[in-house]
């Protein structure tokens, strides 16, 4: 299994739009990726690739995306998964369907446990925190600055969000260990509902348009009879 998050910017509002539409907008575009390796049951130190490594092909990332045996875990995997499709795989990376991840946020639900990520690492008092002046500084880093520019992508402030994309890998590693996995059932229907969203719902637009005429129709039919 691997661990891995995105930290993004974008000139659109993700509590606005959703994950799906943020992630697909042409403005967004990844500022890293953490990446946690565990083999045999053994962790290997967290890898931060800047987007720079991402455009590159970064060996080990490729490699652990092409095997269809390795599990991508993520705290609300949903924005994980929409990034690598919308970003990753044009870059050359496999797509990856649903039953390749796992999202710890959905285990938390299912245990009645907090959602948000440095609840969650409280609840479970966990001895890997959530690091909440990082997140400050995420979300400076994740909008345009004053004048519309990205000025603020120094090198120093990369960095610092780097700093802050690892830990926040070690702690959903630490919550991930706390709480395991969903169980058969409620993995299946983990995946069929990351189905069913990122598909949509198909709707048959030429019937409903007609629907909407009759209705019309009736409406200048029943304001005629009235004014009579």
């Amino acid at each position: 299994m691997s661990w891995l998050t995105f930290e993004t910017a974008s000139r659109v509002d993700l509590k606005k739009i959703g994950a799906w539409k943020y992630a697909a907008d042409m403005s967004t575009f990844p500022l890293c990726l953490g990446l946690k390796v565990v083999t045999d049951g053994k962790p290997a130190p967290t890898r931060v690739l800047s987007e720079k490594q991402l455009h590159a092909l970064d060996p080990e990332l490729l490699a652990l995306a092409s095997d269809p045996e390795v599990i991508f875990v993520a705290h609300n995997a949903g924005f994980e998964q929409g990034m690598w499709k919308f970003h990753l795989v044009p870059m050359g990376y496999p797509e990856l369907p649903p039953e390749r991840w796992h999202d710890t946020m959905a285990v938390a639900g299912m245990k009645a446990l907090p959602l948000g990520l440095d609840a969650l690492v409280t609840a479970l008092e966990l001895p890997v925190k959530k690091d909440m002046d990082g997140h400050r500084h995420m979300l400076i880093m994740c909008r345009p600055d004053r004048l519309g520019g990205w000025s603020h992508h120094n090198d120093f402030n990369l960095q610092r969000n780097n700093d802050y994309c690892g830990e926040d890998v070690n702690a959903q590693y630490g919550v991930y260990l706390a709480t395991q996995g969903l169980g058969a059932s409620e993995r299946h229907t983990w995946v069929l509902d990351q189905k069913i969203n990122q598909r949509g719902i198909k709707i048959d637009t030429e019937f409903v348009h007609a629907c909407m005429d009759v209705l019309e129709q009736v409406g200048c039919r029943w304001s005629s009879a009235s004014a009579n």
